[in-house]
């Protein structure tokens, strides 16, 4: 399979992974996922995940 677009992909599962979140002891944590579509920021604070353009998205 082949992602074409990465900001409607990780839009679709935020809501799955806000649940699995829910689900662990994450309380705080960040990762970033690189492609050559792009970049993406996931944050999580407080037990709340937030998903935004990456690093190397803000730096271009």
């Amino acid at each position: 399979m082949r992602i074409i677009n990465q900001k409607t992909l990780f839009e679709k599962i935020k809501e799955e992974l806000q649940l699995r979140i829910d689900e662990s002891n994450l309380k705080e944590g960040e990762v970033e996922v690189k492609t050559e579509l792009g970049s993406k920021l996931f944050t999580v604070e407080d037990g709340r995940l937030e998903v935004t353009e990456g690093k190397r998205e803000k730096q271009n």
